[in-house]
C-alpha cells in the first residue's frame, strides 16, 4: 500500500503470528536479506503506530526494487506483530512515501533514496487515481491507480502543472509530511479555502 501520510517501508512476515490473510514476506526466499543492529550486534526492534492500529517487527535491509528502479540496501521493517485489521485483501504491507525525518524506523524512504542517488529523470513522484463517479458500489479493491516516479505521465492530464513550496518546510531534512499552506479567497461572495 502506497502511503503518503508515513515514511516507514515495512512487509508482514511469515512469521508473523496476528497477520492471518495477509499475504506475507518468505523472509527465507531471500538471500540477500540481513538483520540490522546496533553498535552492540542487538537487532533493532521498532514499533510503528498509525491511527488505525500499530506494527512492530526487526529493522532488515534488502535489495527493494519497483516500476524499474532500485534502492540497495534498503532498510524497512520485517513485521512479526500486526494490529488486526489493519491490513486486508492482497497488501503484504506499507510503502510510506513521506519524508525521512517521520519514519520511526529512520530509514529513508524508497523514493528518497532514488532521489538522492539521482535516479529519476526529474525529482518527482505522481498519482493519478481512477474515479469512479457513476458507480453506485465500487468494491474495496478497485484496479486504476498509477504511480508515476521520476516524473509525470503526460497522457494522464491536461493542462499545466502548477509546482508550491512545502509548508513550513526549510530544507528536506525537516520535511515530514507533504504540507501544503492553505488560502482563503472569496467566489461569488463567499469564503473558500483552498
Amino acid at each position: 500500500m502506497l502511503d503518503t501520510g508515513s515514511s516507514d517501508l515495512w512487509l508482514a512476515a511469515d512469521t508473523c503470528r496476528s497477520c492471518a490473510g495477509v499475504p506475507t514476506f518468505q523472509t527465507s526466499s531471500s538471500s540477500s536479506l540481513q538483520q540490522v543492529t546496533s553498535s552492540t550486534g542487538a537487532s533493532q526492534d521498532v514499533t510503528i503506530t498509525y491511527g488505525s492500529g500499530k506494527v512492530a517487527g526487526e529493522l532488515a535491509q534488502d535489495t527493494v526494487s519497483m516500476g524499474g528502479f532500485t534502492v540497495n540496501p534498503q532498510q524497512f521493517l520485517v513485521v512479526t506483530t500486526m494490529s488486526t485489521g489493519l491490513l486486508d485483501g492482497d497488501t503484504s504491507g506499507i510503502m510510506g512515501l513521506a519524508f525521512q525525518a517521520l519514519a520511526s524506523t529512520g530509514a529513508v524512504p524508497f523514493w528518497q533514496a532514488l532521489t538522492n542517488a539521482n535516479q529519476f529523470a526529474s525529482p518527482e513522484i505522481a498519482f493519478w487515481l481512477t474515479r469512479f463517479i457513476n458507480s453506485q458500489n465500487p468494491a474495496d479493491e478497485e484496479p486504476g491507480g498509477t504511480l508515476t516516479l521520476g516524473g509525470t505521465n503526460s497522457s494522464l492530464f491536461t493542462g499545466s502543472i502548477e509546482f508550491l513550496d512545502l509548508a513550513a518546510t526549510t530544507s528536506e531534512d525537516t520535511a515530514t509530511f507533504w504540507l501544503l499552506e492553505m488560502s482563503t479567497l472569496t467566489v461569488n461572495g463567499q469564503q473558500v479555502t483552498i
